[in-house]
């Protein structure tokens, strides 16, 4: 059951209007459904889930150059990162029955939710979104706006033909394990946002689904908001199947056991969060890690990255072993520890790029100073010192001991 987009199938349209500031949810509704007041119901203290299962995907979207085989294992919790029109959405609305690919099969354990191919692609092959057992929570809640929380959370488990009684209690359960039990009698209307997303979280959970698929769960919400509710989301995806889209790299390091990277409609890696973003592979992750990348050869115990550059990384950082003639490395330095000057620096234990200073951009009490191959972090009286160089050459330089040193392939 899809609980998320169930609006598509049952024709009801979900609420999208503006949500008043987050308050606390202190204030215990009337009644929920005509019963006992929702708050005072004794819950279980750990709510039962449906046996993890494992999906796996290869696929292929002709007119989206997607072309993916991904495969989540029972339990895990698999982030998807990588830039706008990558394929993210693709992906998941594959697995959710959103998106019909050309080519390629998905399974849930030994259930075929879809096959396609050129001999195939026949109604046979293609199961409903509504029977995958499949949950889809998008950006925004899409919570039902006649209906009132417990309502919405029930709805799941009433859709899959259990009695009413019986979704109420699972909807309880799940109400209570997300923090807003209290909420239970309220109508979508009277949620602030952060209240209302934790709402469609308990309703994704309430259906049992064999996968949970998460589309940037949190980057609707107000900053102040997104901690409190990312620390939900790591309690009750534990143990679950789950395949999140996210833009950040912290949602990867908290939520995820694995981090897959699209780019281009092709996974360009994948690893565990410290393995991709520790040492990234490519400018995209080494941007959401934070670090300057650059990849070059190796020359005579040297990396030559261009034409015009050639650095002594190899030299440092006990990264002699991976110095191998020809061989390609990579390395990144944090903006931090990089220093921007007009002059080059007289120190030989730094290593120096010249080139033309693009653009400064203000990120909180620093000012990231932009070149073609480095960024580097600088206090604003530092940046305001060197304004007027933009569009002039500069030199970019770092300690060699700062410099991470790995092989540009990960083995």
């Amino acid at each position: 059951m899809i609980v998320a987009v169930a609006h598509r199938v049952g024709g009801f349209a979900p609420t999208r209007g503006a949500a008043p500031p987050d308050r606390p949810s202190t204030d215990a509704p009337d009644r929920a459904d005509g019963g006992l007041r929702a708050d005072r119901v004794p819950l279980r203290s750990s709510p039962p889930t449906a046996p993890a299962r494992r999906l796996d995907v290869t696929l292929r979207v002709d007119e989206r150059d997607v072309d993916l085989h991904l495969v989540v294992a029972p339990g895990e919790t698999v982030a998807v990162l990588g830039p706008n029109g990558a394929g993210k959405s693709t992906l998941l609305g594959a697995v959710a029955g959103l998106v019909r690919p050309d080519a390629g099969r998905i399974t849930l354990d030994d259930a075929v939710l879809a096959e396609a191919g050129r001999d195939r692609g026949d109604a046979s092959s293609w199961l409903a979104p509504h029977l995958r057992g499949v949950s889809l929570l998008a950006q925004e809640p899409l919570l039902f706006p006649h209906l009132t929380v417990l309502e919405n959370v029930a709805f799941g488990p009433r859709s899959a033909g259990r009695p009413a009684d019986e979704a109420r209690r699972a909807a309880r359960r799940r109400l209570d394990e997300v923090g807003v039990l209290d909420l239970a009698g309220r109508n979508p209307a009277e949620l602030s946002g952060g209240q209302a997303q934790r709402v469609a979280i308990a309703r994704a959970l309430a259906s049992e689904p064999g996968v949970l698929l998460l589309d940037e769960p949190l980057a609707a919400l107000d900053v102040v908001v997104t901690p409190a509710l990312r620390r939900t989301l790591r309690r009750v995806l534990a143990d679950r199947t789950v395949m999140i889209v996210t833009h950040d790299a912290l949602d990867a390091y908290t939520l995820a056991d694995r981090v897959v990277l699209v780019e281009g409609g092709r996974i360009v890696d994948e690893g565990t969060p410290t393995e991709v973003f520790d040492r990234p592979r490519t400018r995209f992750a080494a941007r959401l890690a934070g670090v300057n990348l650059v990849t070059g050869v190796v020359d005579r115990g040297a990396v030559q990255v261009d034409a015009d550059t050639r650095l002594g990384v190899g030299t440092g950082s006990g990264a002699d072993r991976l110095m191998t003639e020809g061989g390609a490395v990579s390395f990144a330095v944090p903006p931090a520890l990089v220093t921007v000057s007009f002059d080059r620096p007289d120190d030989a234990a730094r290593e120096c790029v010249r080139g033309e200073l693009l653009d400064l951009e203000p990120r909180g009490d620093v000012v990231r100073l932009r070149g073609a191959l480095l960024s580097a972090d600088l206090s604003p009286r530092r940046a305001a010192e060197l304004d007027d160089r933009v569009g002039h050459p500069v030199w970019f330089s770092f300690d060699r001991a700062a410099a991470e040193v790995y092989p540009a392939d990960r083995r």
